[in-house]
């Protein structure tokens, strides 16, 4: 129904979307399997200070060169403010980290816990141009699931645009066929 509704306005299908719900535990289990290395030193982001913010935005803005999710123009700012203002998520220092090699910035995670149910997200996952196709991506990735499960997830639930190279933590999961992205023809 929906899909009739957007075709008859001009929309067409664009490329696929791959949704994941999985048991935060599986995912960690799955991901440990393939085993990482730890390369990188984390910090979390004191969100209390504007110049603290601005600091990690840059370095956002950084990881996001090369994502086709992402324009130039994004208010990264704004992206990270929605997620620290968002009162029914959990209010933790480890929502927003940088992962740095050598004292140099390679990786950013935000992430996200809703407490009354126990659904997880990663809000986003970066990784600095020069720092991609060394594992960090994987690192990085076990690094906000542990953090997710530290901070009370219980369901780890993500999507990816299936033509990114994302890890996915597990063959298992739930794949949703009614998501994918319609964008407008006009």
């Amino acid at each position: 129904m929906h899909r009739d509704s957007l075709v008859a306005r001009g929309f067409t299908q664009g490329e696929g979307r791959v949704e994941y719900r999985i048991a935060l535990d599986e995912a960690l289990e799955t991901l440990q399997a393939k085993g990482s290395t730890t390369n990188l030193d984390w910090s979390c982001v004191d969100t209390s200070s504007e110049m603290e913010l601005a600091r990690a935005a840059a370095l956002f803005r950084k990881a996001t060169e090369g994502d086709p999710n992402s324009h130039p123009d994004d208010d990264i700012i704004g992206f990270l403010k929605q997620l620290i203002q968002d009162g029914k998520t959990v209010d933790y220092a480890e929502r927003i980290q940088i992962g740095t090699c050598a004292g140099v910035p390679a990786a950013v995670i935000a992430l996200k816990v809703y407490p009354k149910d126990g659904w997880s997200s990663i809000y986003y996952l970066g990784v600095v141009p020069a720092f991609r196709r060394l594992g960090f991506g994987t690192e990085a990735m076990l690094r906000a699931l542990y953090c997710l499960k530290a901070m009370g997830g219980v369901i780890y639930h993500d999507a990816r645009v299936r033509e990114t190279r994302q890890p996915v933590p597990s063959s298992r999961a739930l794949a949703d066929p009614r998501s994918a992205l319609w964008k407008n023809g006009g």
